[in-house]
């Protein structure tokens, strides 16, 4: 049988270690190329354009301008409530009313103790001209007047918070109190909102900042209607959230829907210039 001599061993050795080095260097590189076609980003949440025709999309939330929760200003008992959830009120009517009577029996003896202080303060300015009271009691009658001015004056304010008045148009959402109970001050009574100013609040990536701008006009799918509407960027939030490196924007539409309620989600496509990066 033949035999290998020395220097060919160590010739076919190298020729393997050669071979070897290129297989492994081969698979080197293929690796980190999958890697990365799978962790690419995606979509318009990395700045990247969402749509087949090169829009870029967001997610959007319908929200009310005007939502507020109102609170009691005086201490009472729960009269009546008017209206249920989802009923309409205008602006100026009656939400909730108090049992207003001690506050009315203040208010009667504030205008009583109002009345007495100005017949002293006339009677004492008589006096002041015939000389038999000085300048003194004058003042300390006109004094009183003033001091039960103010207080005629706080006992009607809170006769007047004994109906909580509708600050705008708009819709009942949820009752926090029912009738015939009694609440403190502070406390919660109701959540309402305006219906009829809604706008559309979409989280973007920062990216989208060069071009994204007050202005730009953009699509929204409603999911729940399942329209498409208009609209364009009113405002851009003040701070970029940097863990999630986005920033909120808003928006208004060029026509209001009267199918759209607060809450209502959707697509909000943008369709920038050219020369907007986006990435």
């Amino acid at each position: 049988m033949g035999h290998f001599e020395p220097r060919h061993v160590k010739r076919w050795a190298l020729f393997g270690l050669l071979l070897g080095g290129l297989l492994l260097a081969q698979i080197v590189v293929m690796v980190p190329k999958a890697a990365l076609s799978q962790d690419a980003p995606q979509g318009a949440s990395q700045g990247a354009p969402g749509g087949m025709d090169g829009a870029f999309e967001a997610r959007a939330l319908i929200q009310a301008v005007f939502e507020v929760v109102l609170s009691s200003e005086i201490s009472g008992r729960i009269d009546r409530l008017p209206l249920r959830e989802g009923e309409r009120f205008a602006k100026g009517d009656t939400l909730l009313a108090f049992d207003c009577r001690t506050h009315d029996a203040s208010l009667k003896v504030a205008k009583a103790t109002l009345e007495i202080a100005a017949l002293t303060r006339d009677n004492a300015q008589e006096r002041s001209k015939l000389g038999s009271i000085g300048a003194l009691q004058v003042g300390v009658a006109k004094a009183e007047v003033d001091k039960a001015q103010g207080e005629a004056d706080a006992a009607a304010f809170n006769v007047d918070r004994c109906h909580i008045r509708a600050p705008f148009d708009g819709l009942v959402v949820a009752w926090m109190v029912h009738p015939h109970e009694t609440v403190a001050v502070g406390a919660p009574l109701m959540h309402i909102l305006d219906d009829r100013d809604l706008e559309i609040k979409i989280v973007v990536p920062s990216l989208w900042l060069s071009w994204l701008d007050v202005g730009v006009p953009f699509d929204i799918h409603v999911d729940e209607t399942g329209e498409t509407l208009k609209g364009r960027i009113t405002r851009l939030g003040a701070l970029v959230d940097a863990v999630g490196q986005s920033i909120p924007a808003y928006g208004v539409l060029d026509k209001m829907d009267a199918n759209l309620i607060a809450g209502m989600s959707g697509t909000v496509r943008f369709h920038p210039p050219l020369n907007g990066s986006g990435q």
